[in-house]
């Protein structure tokens, strides 16, 4: 995903590369933060993670991150899909759910009901290209 939508992601491939698998499976989350996979038979072609902010005044909020369907598997509403597995995952942890996305990705978010709360421009660079992130908020449940 990295290699063929970097900027799709505030992750970088070189980076990525130089971590060992040990390290990266060491980063699975343990509940209630989460990494969904979306499968076809065996072949792992979506995925998406949550995790709950650690901040005692932030708590009551969450982080979608890494929302991604192989580039064969899209305009299947599939991303969609992913979106909403994670927000009923999500509800039951927190009261918000935030997230960023590239102006081309936020349709698929608002879809899911997010609302655009700010945009920040040239939030990072891919390829010395500058790329903007709208981010986007949606309220699972009031205190």
């Amino acid at each position: 995903m990295l290699e063929r939508n970097p900027e799709g992601f505030f992750a970088d491939l070189d980076q990525a590369r130089a971590h060992a698998d040990e390290a990266w499976q060491r980063g699975i989350p343990a509940m209630p933060d989460v990494l969904l996979g979306l499968f076809d038979g065996t072949n792992l072609i979506g995925s998406c993670g949550f995790y709950v902010e650690k901040l005692p005044k932030l708590a009551h909020k969450g982080q979608m991150w890494g929302v991604y369907v192989r580039d064969s598997y899209r305009g299947r509403g599939l991303g969609l899909r992913l979106v909403e597995a994670l927000i009923g995952h999500a509800r039951n942890h927190v009261e918000v759910l935030l997230t960023g996305a590239t102006t081309a990705g936020a349709p698929v978010y608002k879809k899911a009901g997010f609302e655009s709360y700010a945009m920040e421009r040239d939030a990072y660079r891919v390829g010395g290209v500058s790329l903007d992130c709208e981010m986007l908020r949606l309220q699972l449940k009031r205190d």
